[in-house]
């Protein structure tokens, strides 16, 4: 008796699920029929979702600088994007890409006295991602005076890209002196809010290596940059130079940074040189680049 009730009862199911399952057969086979009607409602419910996100002014603004600005990074470059000071510039910027490949020159003068302009053509290549080499050419006026190496690796940023560091060697050669100068700088940069952003190398350099009259140079310089757009960035560079008391030698100098289109940029800084004997000195620059 049991047996026959169970048969029935399963029976009586299988074909109150097929009486179930042919229009709803019917309506999947009529999918094409009712997948416009669809697709708008997702339309509406995507426009809905996005309309109610929070805004990140600073991830929004990161994303359009770095597809667009030359002078940060590729598009492919890790988060924060900080800006290269004009005067002491990093080799590529932090978490540059594999293939990147820049061109550039500084250009500086000081304004009082008969003195040389010193430019500085010089290229940079990321041989990989976080690694990155310079040559770099030193002139004063027509007479080359340096050879310069460097080579640059990126440790990586924090997780909330907020934090990137790294630190840089360079290696120097004057072909007249004959000397040979190596410096090393850990390098940090800070993504402070949406427009303000803070970058600082410090380290050591020998000036002497290969001469018995090298002494060791304290590095420290603390950059402040405002973002006003992709196109235009304010900034203030500071180079201190610390060796005894009589050496010293400090740098401020305020700079622009201007986007002149796809491959192009241009830095114009001006401000003044300071020693420890109370010479001021007031200084010119300009960095022309141009990524390859």
């Amino acid at each position: 008796m049991k047996s026959w009730l169970i048969a029935g009862l399963l029976l009586g199911a299988g074909c109150f699920s097929s009486a179930l399952a042919d229009p709803l057969v019917g309506e999947i086979a009529n999918y094409p029929d009712w997948q416009p009607e669809l697709e708008e409602v997702l339309e509406i419910v995507e426009h809905e979702v996005q309309s109610h996100r929070p805004e990140s002014g600073h991830e929004a603004l990161l994303e359009e600088i770095k597809d667009t600005d030359p002078n940060t990074g590729s598009s492919g470059s890790l988060i924060p994007h900080i800006p290269e000071p004009m005067n002491f510039d990093l080799i590529r910027p932090l978490g540059a890409r594999q293939g990147e490949f820049e061109v550039n020159s500084l250009f500086l003068k000081t304004v009082t006295g008969k003195t040389a302009l010193d430019w500085a053509p010089e290229i940079e290549y990321a041989i990989l991602d976080n690694h990155a080499i310079e040559f770099e050419l030193p002139f004063e006026n027509t007479r080359l005076e340096t050879l310069k190496g460097a080579y640059q690796v990126t440790f990586g940023a924090d997780r909330h890209h907020r934090l990137i560091h790294g630190m840089q060697a360079i290696g120097k050669y004057n072909l007249h002196t004959r000397k040979t100068s190596v410096t090393g700088l850990y390098i940090v940069g800070c993504q402070l809010n949406d427009r303000w952003s803070a970058l600082t190398m410090a380290g050591l350099r020998h000036t002497g290596l290969n001469h018995r009259s090298g002494s060791f140079v304290g590095l420290l310089n603390p950059s402040l940059f405002y973002t006003h757009s992709k196109h235009l960035r304010l900034g203030f560079e500071t180079n201190l130079s610390l060796a005894k008391s009589k050496n010293n030698h400090y740098l401020y100098l305020p700079q622009v940074h201007l986007e002149l289109g796809k491959n192009y940029s241009l830095q114009i800084g001006a401000g003044f040189e300071h020693f420890a004997v109370n010479r001021f000195r007031p200084v010119l620059g300009m960095r022309l680049i141009r990524e390859m």
